[in-house]
């Protein structure tokens, strides 16, 4: 929505879509509009009061891996491509189960730029044709190149990323496997499968 919890948020004038709102925080999308751009103004409007515009930086990639604890450390919020098992431990989660080397892996994340055929500001990202990352995506998993197939907004969602990658033959077996994404030359926080 534009307007949650009595706020909204317009940077550069732009009218923003919001995730989340408290007292302390606002969750936004940044709009695709500002792609290429190092800074933008951000101002908040609160129970019809506008606060002082404020100078945030921007990037053309900053990724972020989700993880099942919210904090972006430990388990990833990562699914075994075609089944809705996180790639975890037996019974750690419903369903979920370890990986096996050589299937398939969901990785979701946010902050990886510019897509191709990108959705209107705010709208859910189509699935025909899909809108792929412009810069290329590598992932690790335990320290070994994974293979990505895949890197770009997951259809049907406002500003959720998918990364699809195979689990190397040579990926090392465990509970806490570090996977991490690299895009525009810029490295991800770490998550953790298990792989068997």
């Amino acid at each position: 929505p534009l307007t949650l919890g009595g706020a909204t948020l317009r940077v550069e004038g732009i009218e923003t879509p919001l995730f989340f709102v408290s007292p302390l925080q606002i969750n936004f999308v940044v709009p695709w509009e500002l792609e290429g751009r190092a800074q933008a103004s951000v101002v908040v409007t609160s129970a019809g009061v506008a606060s002082a515009a404020q100078t945030v930086s921007l990037a053309p990639a900053a990724p972020a891996l989700f993880a099942t604890n919210q904090r972006g450390s430990g388990q990833g919020a990562v699914l075994i491509s075609g089944t809705a098992s996180l790639a975890a431990a037996r019974g750690a989660f419903p369903g979920s189960r370890p990986a096996a080397r050589g299937e398939y892996l969901e990785l979701y994340a946010i902050g990886l730029g510019a897509v191709a055929n990108p959705p209107a500001t705010g709208a859910a990202a189509g699935a025909n044709p899909l809108s792929t990352t412009t810069a290329v995506a590598t992932a690790t998993i335990g320290g070994v190149a994974a293979p990505v197939v895949f890197s770009g907004l997951a259809a049907g969602f406002v500003g959720l990323y998918q990364i699809n990658t195979q689990v190397p033959p040579d990926a090392p077996a465990g509970g806490a496997v570090p996977v991490v994404l690299t895009i525009g030359g810029v490295a991800s926080n770490t998550v953790t499968v298990t792989v068997e």
